[in-house]
């Protein structure tokens, strides 16, 4: 099953080679990389052009922020599944599950009967 990671950047030349190198490093045999640049001044372009043999599709136009960003990601991708890689800080984040548990099913089906159901709790 073929996954496609969208990654939605603007100005993150301090971020955007991590980012790359971290979908390049997964090892599932089908997956393709899209990056959707907002027409970055920065250098983040010339560190994609620099990785471009693991890029599979790139986009860097003006857009209206992310979530059009990651839009043009979605109608780009040619995978079953979808995630995003938004690398918008340098620094690591720490997510604390034993505060704030989710659990999430998700059931694989033709598109005209494709479900999901995301339920949390507090402990």
């Amino acid at each position: 099953m073929k996954i496609s990671i969208i990654t939605a950047t603007w100005n993150s030349a301090a971020t955007i080679e991590n980012a790359i190198l971290s979908v390049a490093s997964q090892r599932h045999p089908d997956l393709e990389h899209i990056i959707v640049d907002g027409n970055s001044s920065d250098a983040t372009l010339p560190i994609v052009f620099r990785h471009a043999d693991k890029i599979d599709k790139l986009i860097s136009e003006p857009d209206h922020g992310i979530y059009d960003a990651m839009n043009k990601g979605i109608s780009l991708a040619t995978g079953m599944l979808s995630a995003f890689s938004i690398r918008m800080i340098s620094m690591p984040i720490r997510v604390s599950w034993k505060r704030w548990p989710v659990s999430l099913k998700i059931r694989v089906s033709t598109p005209a009967t494709a479900t999901s159901s995301m339920s949390t709790r507090r402990t």
